[in-house]
């Protein structure tokens, strides 16, 4: 499932790491969160 948000992060490095300002679309207030989990959820 896809939100659109896949890159997002890296998309805002590279842009940080080549002193380009990120694109901020919209007003700028909305906010999201970020999260890093670790490992994989087992199954059957």
């Amino acid at each position: 499932m896809s939100f659109g948000y896949s890159g997002v992060s890296t998309k805002i490095a590279e842009r940080l790491s080549a002193s380009l300002p990120p694109v901020i679309n919209g007003n700028g207030n909305q906010t999201g969160d970020f999260i890093f989990v670790d490992g994989s959820p087992l199954c059957c």
